[in-house]
């Protein structure tokens, strides 16, 4: 699918705001042998994130847990950077300001 011409992912995108296209699109693309990541990461980004909720709510408590388990190197450099923040809470950037230098 990445083969394909500019023009063709801007029409595309396009089409893939109508529900009954994006099916229609995602069983044929299947049907080829593209990959269910590549065509799904083709959906319009509302499709992606009901898509995203509903197979995290279709997970139960245990499973969401094990989803989001943290390694140990993980666990300890969060508590480092928590321990650095206690020490100097000026030194934290807001959100929207880390959001708006990513986006420019």
């Amino acid at each position: 699918m990445s083969d394909r011409s500019t023009d063709w992912n801007e029409s595309l995108t396009s089409d893939l705001q109508d529900d009954e296209f994006v099916q229609e699109f995602v069983a044929a693309a299947i049907e080829e042998g593209v990959p269910l990541k590549a065509v799904l990461l083709k959906l319009a980004a509302a499709n992606r994130a009901e898509l995203a909720m509903a197979l995290w709510e279709s997970l139960n408590d245990q499973q969401r847990d094990a989803a989001t388990d943290l390694s140990d190197e993980q666990k300890a450099e969060l508590d480092r950077r928590w321990a650095e923040h206690l020490k100097n809470p000026e030194s934290a950037i807001p959100w929207s300001e880390i959001r708006r230098k990513l986006c420019d």
